[in-house]
C-alpha cells in the first residue's frame, strides 16, 4: 500500500554533509507536503502547503511550531508570494477543490487573513481542480491560474 509522507525534512548539505538525516524532521502536517516557498522579502518566513488542507507559515529559525495556520478548504496544490514591491505579504494558493485563494499575511500578527477567492474556473459535468498559478510579470494584481480536468487557463485580476 502506498503512503503518503506527511513530514516536512530539511538537511544541511554545506560542506558535503546531507549523508546522514535530517537536521530538522517537522511532522505538524497530517498529510503530503506538496509544497514549499520562501517568502521573496523576509528571509527567515517560508510558507508550506499540503493534502491536510493547510497553509502554514514558519520561520526558519523554529521549524517546529509554524507562525501561523491557515485551512483553505482543500488540498493546496501550489503557493505563489508576490514578489512585486508592496504587494509581498500576499500568497497565492492553489487549493485544489476549494479553489484559488489569496491570502494576506501579517508578519507582525503571524496570521492570514483571506482576501479574495476565485471560483470561475469548471465547465458542466467536469470536476474543478485548482492546480496551478501564478501571478503577472509586470501587474502585482494580475493572476494566471489552471485547472485539471476542464484544461482551462483563465486570467483574472484583484482590486489594488
Amino acid at each position: 500500500m502506498a503512503r503518503s509522507i506527511s513530514k516536512f525534512n530539511i538537511w544541511d548539505i554545506r560542506g558535503g554533509g546531507g549523508s546522514g538525516g535530517p537536521v530538522v524532521a517537522n511532522g505538524n502536517h497530517e498529510a503530503g507536503v506538496t509544497v514549499i516557498a520562501p517568502h521573496p522579502s523576509y528571509e527567515h518566513v517560508l510558507a508550506t502547503g499540503s493534502y491536510d488542507e493547510k497553509v502554514r507559515v514558519y520561520d526558519k529559525r523554529n521549524f517546529y511550531r509554524p507562525l501561523s495556520t491557515f485551512e483553505t478548504g482543500g488540498g493546496v496544490w501550489r503557493l505563489r508570494w508576490n514578489k512585486s514591491s508592496g504587494f509581498e505579504d500576499r500568497l497565492l494558493t492553489a487549493c485544489m477543490r476549494a479553489d484559488f485563494q489569496i491570502l494576506n499575511f501579517s508578519k507582525e500578527k503571524s496570521d492570514f487573513k483571506l482576501l479574495c477567492r476565485y471560483e470561475e474556473h469548471g465547465a458542466p459535468d467536469v470536476t474543478k481542480l485548482a492546480y496551478g498559478c501564478d501571478w503577472g510579470y509586470k501587474d502585482p494584481c494580475l493572476v494566471g491560474s489552471c485547472s485539471f480536468y476542464d484544461k482551462q487557463l483563465h486570467l483574472w485580476s484583484i482590486v489594488k
